[in-house]
């Protein structure tokens, strides 16, 4: 097997929001803050809020998003 890691880009946050909804499916502290919000709601402000920190890199709030990659698939 053959696994690689690459910055991720824009292009990728679709499928980065749809990972990071399903890893915190049974996150209490998540479940809690989203409270009532429909599906579309959630992946609105999930997409919104790796969008905007993606973007602004290394400066205060930001981080860099990553995505590993089985180059065999």
């Amino acid at each position: 097997m053959s696994f690689f890691i690459y910055l991720a880009t824009e292009t990728d946050l679709p499928e980065l929001t749809e990972v990071m909804i399903a890893a915190l499916a049974n996150e209490p502290c998540w479940q809690g803050m989203k409270g009532t919000w429909t599906p579309q709601e959630e992946y609105s402000f999930t997409f919104e809020m790796l969008r905007s920190t993606m973007a602004n890199g290394f400066k205060v709030g930001g981080y860099k998003c990553w995505k590993v990659v089985d180059e065999n698939k």
